[in-house]
């Protein structure tokens, strides 16, 4: 049974116990059992799993002998073996079992959830009849999750005590609501077949977590499934809102008068030399493939960095700003990325903002191409905050996230993401250059 749990969680077991051709790689076995459990319509607890052998037992699926070693002190413990009718069964199928308990409790647990789910929703004033029939049966899907992010989103700047930020969201929310309505009207369309609730929250949680500078993109928007033909008026509807409660950002660029913005060749793939010494690839277990490189992926096909951001496979939507992250880390990690469409969805540094930055180098100290386990002061971890101290102040460095203000958190957020610009092409070797803006 101990090789069987270990099984079970993905666990490598010794090479000896497996078939001959398998123990050249023993990975293979696991490999196999994930793509097995994928099939599941359901994940399942261990104990699942475990409650199904004595009912193999039972019906003679398996065989079950009791084995001692010659040792004083060991236990006894139990070996399972196919039998004839286990072999054919799994050719012809099918295997019909009593229902586990755990099957039964897990049931009743996602019931329980699944209609807490809903009561929530429904309380924040989500009409339930626009999601989609087989989701409200699951407590789960692309309809939920993005609704759970969006009020999940609204709800922690709530217990930050930013509410300023509550009311920014949902006057975004409902901006795009009223730009729903009229265009319900003009074309005489029930509001929910112009825009369904879940592409409205998406749309919304993409667009506050724009960058000042940025505007929300009509190829983006008709890639996530805007539909109307009133989709300019979004768009006029989204920037307005952005300018609006974006501005205050601005006080966070440097005051110098040398805005020269970077120059980019337009189609130009750039291709670091070598990719950051320090770049280290975690790839996740499942999908084989670490997070950012899903998100890099979908841009070298085409697919804007908005669009990827609100379609993302789990339904639940991102930041902006995250997958922005996620492409320049691809280009730390050595990969070809189109600079200048990149430019297009988060405005990078400009001459006098990149020379803000090199300044926190020079007065800091730090290494930024460095080891980060040691390039921070003093040798500790290197920090985005400690670098930034220059620009944002000894103060801010030592506050609680939960305790900056909405102009300081705004200040941090533009510089955060020059910065990302900056450390990249620092740590592996790329010159930007600067021009004037046509």
């Amino acid at each position: 049974m101990s090789t069987l749990e270990k099984i079970f969680t993905g666990g490598i077991v010794e090479m000896y116990r497996y078939h001959a051709d398998l123990k050249a790689d023993p990975s293979r076995v696991t490999l196999k059992i994930d793509s097995i459990k994928e099939r599941m319509k359901r994940k399942q607890p261990q104990a699942y799993f475990k409650e199904l052998i004595p009912s193999l037992v039972a019906h003679r699926y398996l065989t079950e002998t009791t084995k001692k070693s010659t040792h004083k002190f060991a236990r006894p413990y139990s070996v399972y073996e196919l039998t004839q009718k286990g072999k054919s069964v799994l050719a012809d199928g099918p295997i019909v079992l009593p229902v586990p308990n755990s099957v039964r409790q897990q049931e009743k647990l996602e019931e329980e959830k699944k209609q807490k789910i809903l009561a929530e929703l429904k309380g924040k004033g989500v009409d339930l009849e626009q999601i989609p029939q087989e989701e409200l049966e699951a407590g789960d899907g692309e309809s939920i999750a993005a609704l759970r992010r969006w009020y999940s989103y609204v709800d922690s700047m709530a217990e930050r005590g930013r509410t300023d930020k509550v009311d920014q969201l949902d006057d975004l929310k409902m901006r795009i609501e009223a730009w729903r309505m009229d265009m319900a009207e003009r074309y005489r369309m029930a509001p929910a077949s112009v825009m369904e609730e879940p592409l409205v929250v998406k749309i919304a949680y993409a667009t506050a977590s724009l960058r000042v500078g940025s505007r929300m993109d009509k190829d983006a928007l008709i890639a996530a499934g805007v539909r109307s033909n009133g989709i300019d008026e979004l768009i006029s509807t989204l920037c307005g809102w952005a300018e609006e409660h974006l501005k205050e950002s601005e006080s966070g660029a440097n005051g110098n008068d040398d805005s020269s913005p970077m120059q980019f060749t337009p189609g130009q793939v750039v291709r670091p030399r070598n990719p950051w010494a320090f770049a280290v690839y975690k790839p996740n277990k499942k999908t084989g493939k670490a997070a950012w490189e899903v998100s890099y992926d979908r841009f070298i096909k085409g697919d804007n960095p908005q669009t990827i951001a609100m379609t993302q496979a789990s339904g639940r939507p991102i930041q902006v700003a995250t997958i922005i992250g996620h492409i320049i880390e691809a280009f730390v990690q050595g990969r070809g990325v189109d600079l200048h469409r990149l430019s297009l969805a988060e405005p990078p540094p400009s001459k006098s903002d990149w020379e803000e930055l090199v300044r926190c180098s020079v007065e800091t100290g730090m290494d930024v191409a460095g080891d980060p386990a040691t390039s921070g002061p003093g040798s500790d971890r290197f920090a985005m905050k400690d670098l930034l101290v220059p620009i944002m102040g000894n103060a801010f460095a030592l506050k609680d996230f939960k305790e900056r203000t909405s102009e300081e958190t705004s200040k941090w957020n533009l510089w955060v993401g020059y910065l990302k610009w900056y450390l990249a092409f620092v740590r592996v070797g790329h010159a930007p250059s600067f021009g004037i803006d046509s």
